[in-house]
């Protein structure tokens, strides 16, 4: 067994106890405010528009976890810090959330283990946060417009530690497994008051992100073909457009929007600092890698850690002469694989995505032999079935069986007892009911305020 590090990127839907509606920007500042006051809790301001926009939690160990809101004001990010165990990160997580409950609820606040918005809609324009990469969107109207989509959407993103031979393997598998992954998933079937047209509502709105500005290569979704190396995996990272890069307190949006690879071999860019609102010029750096891979969101992606103390040139002369993979054994610290396509999930059922995925890395051999039953382009178009039908898809639930049976056995392996975490997800396939399917029977049985009232996180004291 490997030793592994597991991360949880959870989102969870904040609104407000007395009507369901999604919180207002005012509330949400005085949680932040309010939390602030303990102290191993620091307020993060926008260095842009001087707006609390979240916290810095520090964990007993002295580590900082960073909490915030993400597109919309109510999407509250929790960026839990990775353990060795999944029972470690369940214990940790449970201590961060109960923390921020009991401050929630003092301005009549709870969280949702849902994955959309049950009463409020996507295309409020006072639902996006205040935070400084949003300016650089108003550049890009299709952007500022697509990504208001998301404004009333959560997603739990697992992030688990893999070796960089083991890298390319775990992010062609979990690609091809996409619709696999949301069909198990799925947890947006009730949204806006309303049966959603598609159990899984997020990666449908993905796919109208990808309708709407042709790239060279989808952004989204899952990509073509599988990768063949990391070289092949950069290449395709970065051949979308750079529209604004991170520096200490501001973010600087570009002038002209090169594709990242254009704008890594160029010595100087006119820039607009949005902090500042004055002119600058920026230089490419290696942390400019190491954050511009994270702008793709295909089904699952590489997080990659490259030495930062390096000169860019090496690399880049490294990718010209076919020499990434000995580079990266050198200079690559850390490399984890993030999977993008599981929507939020019920409360007592949050660990079974995360352990699901684990299980799968720690027995690759048997997965992959999963993915060569199909296609590429047979797992491309099962993703788009899932999507709408997600458990409902014929023969979707086989590959679940199999799915669920490998990652049993990888846990196992570990020696910890992890595999009760998959208990929930054998229920799911016994009755052939995602979480989205269950939600719409509880909205047609129930209403709406059942849907709300019983995705409520019980963790407040």
């Amino acid at each position: 067994m490997k030793h592994r590090r597991i991360g949880l990127e959870y989102e969870f839907l904040a609104v407000q106890l007395a009507s369901g509606q999604a919180v207002t920007r005012e509330i949400m500042k005085k949680i932040w405010v309010g939390w602030s006051k303990e102290k191993h809790v620091t307020l993060s301001v926008d260095d842009a528009t001087h707006q609390p926009v979240g916290v810095y939690y520090c964990q007993a160990d002295g580590q900082q976890v960073y909490i915030n809101t993400d597109a919309g004001i109510s999407i509250v990010e929790f960026g839990f810090l990775p353990f060795d165990t999944l029972a470690e990160c369940e214990a940790n997580m449970h201590q961060i959330m109960t923390e921020f409950l009991n401050v929630a609820k003092r301005f009549d606040v709870g969280l949702l283990a849902y994955g959309i918005q049950p009463k409020t809609p996507w295309y409020f324009p006072d639902m996006r946060t205040e935070k400084i990469w949003y300016r650089g969107f108003f550049r890009f109207p299709y952007m500022a417009a697509r990504h208001t989509m998301f404004t009333n959407i959560a997603a739990n993103q697992p992030c688990i530690d893999v070796t960089q031979e083991e890298s390319l393997r775990v992010i062609n598998m979990f690609n091809a497994l996409g619709g696999v992954f949301i069909a198990l998933f799925a947890n947006t079937g009730v949204g806006e008051w309303r049966i959603q047209e598609h159990h899984e509502e997020r990666e449908w709105r993905w796919n109208q992100w990808l309708n709407a500005e042709p790239l060279e290569n989808p952004i989204a979704g899952i990509p073509p073909r599988p990768f063949g190396s990391l070289k092949e995996y950069l290449a395709y990272n970065w051949s979308i457009p750079t529209r604004a890069v991170h520096r200490p307190g501001t973010l600087h949006s570009l002038e002209d929007v090169p594709l990242i690879r254009d704008f890594l071999r160029k010595k100087e860019w006119k820039t607009m600092d949005l902090a500042a609102a004055s002119p600058s010029v920026v230089s490419p750096e290696m942390q400019d890698v190491n954050a511009l891979t994270m702008y793709i969101w295909i089904q699952a992606r590489l997080k990659i850690f490259f030495d930062t103390a390096q000169p860019l040139g090496g690399l880049l002369e490294a990718f010209d002469t076919g020499r990434v993979d000995e580079y990266a054994s050198k200079h690559l610290e850390k490399v984890y694989v993030e999977t993008r396509n599981i929507a939020c999930q019920p409360w007592n059922e949050i660990m079974a995505a995360p352990a699901f995925l684990l299980g799968l890395i720690e027995n690759i051999e048997a997965v992959e032999e999963v993915v060569k039953e199909k296609s590429w382009k047979d797992w491309i178009e099962l993703r788009e079935q899932t999507i709408t039908q997600s458990m409902e898809v014929p023969g979707v639930t086989d590959f679940i069986s199999k799915c669920l049976s490998i990652s049993a056995n990888g846990l196992q392996k570990r020696g910890l007892g992890e595999e009760k975490y998959l208990q929930p997800l054998y229920l799911r396939l016994e009755k052939k009911e995602s979480p989205a399917i269950r939600t719409r029977n509880l909205f047609k049985e129930e209403g709406i305020e059942a849907v709300l009232y019983k995705h409520l996180i019980p963790l407040s004291t």
